[in-house]
């Protein structure tokens, strides 16, 4: 009896960072990462960032070198005012 072809041993599976969806608390002054204020605004990541790069969203407030947040407030305030003009 011939020995079993030799097998490539198994790759461990691939990491992939899954955003956790947590409870936001009420208010104005909440924090969001670029996923919630998209998801605030009901418009997909690429769009969020599509529209922050042609000056139709506010600026982000950095908590620390790149990282991003939108106060949700400035973000519903701002959405509101371009519509009125």
């Amino acid at each position: 009896m011939p020995p079993a072809p030799a097998t490539a041993p198994e790759k461990p599976a691939k990491r992939t960072r899954v955003h956790v969806k947590r409870p936001l608390p009420p208010g104005p002054d909440v924090l969001l990462c670029a996923d919630e204020a998209a998801a605030e605004l009901n418009i997909g990541v690429s769009t969020f960032w599509a529209k922050l790069k042609a000056n139709q969203l506010p600026p982000a407030v950095y908590v620390f070198p790149r990282v991003p947040r939108w106060r949700r407030g400035a973000l519903h305030d701002f959405v509101q005012n371009r519509a009125k003009v």
